[in-house]
């Protein structure tokens, strides 16, 4: 099995990830974590879900309809004169938006919330969850890893220490793409140590 060896450039990047708290958006041998398959002697070491901030799109979307529900509860209101109709007809058109604002928003966190990637010491596991009854399970053994290119694209992505990463596989129909993970950098030279190791055989008494 793959592990990280005390000389290497990512061992003081596990340290340091170990202390990092953004809403469990990046874990490191994370307590109490097992998935469905994992072998027995199969270490997880690395956790991770999208950055958090992905979250804004979503909360001013919502804000959004709500304002566009309180613009058509006005426009009904001056459409119909009677204060009891304009009532009643602004109470259901502002509960309507209400709702649909709340399951934006409970939508994006159960899909941010189980859309994880899982580094093993001997896989790569890949959740993508879509709806309650759709999500996509895809997995690689590292040594089948042959690059993780890492990229940022834009000014926020760089102000809040955020990136994509790509990994490229043996077999072209197996690449992963791993938008938005917050210190992708540090991820990707953890990914590339654990692969170059898990390919020498290194021994696990010379890794943690």
């Amino acid at each position: 099995m793959a592990g990280i060896k005390v000389s290497q450039s990512s061992y003081n990047k596990i340290q340091q990830l170990s202390s990092f708290r953004l809403f469990d958006a990046v874990r490191v041998y994370p307590d109490r974590v097992t998935f469905d398959g994992q072998d027995g002697d199969e270490q997880i070491i690395l956790f991770l879900r999208q950055h958090p901030i992905v979250f804004i799109p979503t909360i001013l979307r919502s804000l959004g309809l709500l304002m566009l529900f309180i613009f058509l509860t006005w426009v009904f209101g001056t459409l119909f004169g009677s204060l009891v109709q304009v009532g009643a007809l602004g109470f259901i058109i502002f509960v309507g938006g209400i709702g649909v604002a709340i399951t934006s928003i409970v939508y994006d966190f159960f899909k941010w919330y189980f859309t994880v990637t899982i580094v093993t010491s001997t896989r790569l596991v890949d959740l993508d969850f879509q709806t309650v009854m759709d999500s996509r399970w895809s997995t690689t053994v590292l040594r089948a890893i042959q690059d993780v290119s890492y990229s940022t694209p834009g000014f926020i992505n760089t102000i809040f220490d955020m990136a994509n990463l790509v990994i490229l596989t043996a077999s072209h129909k197996e690449n992963f793409e791993l938008a938005n993970l917050p210190k992708a950098r540090d991820v990707q030279d953890i990914l590339m140590d654990l692969v170059e190791n898990e390919k020498r055989d290194v021994p696990d008494d010379e890794s943690v």
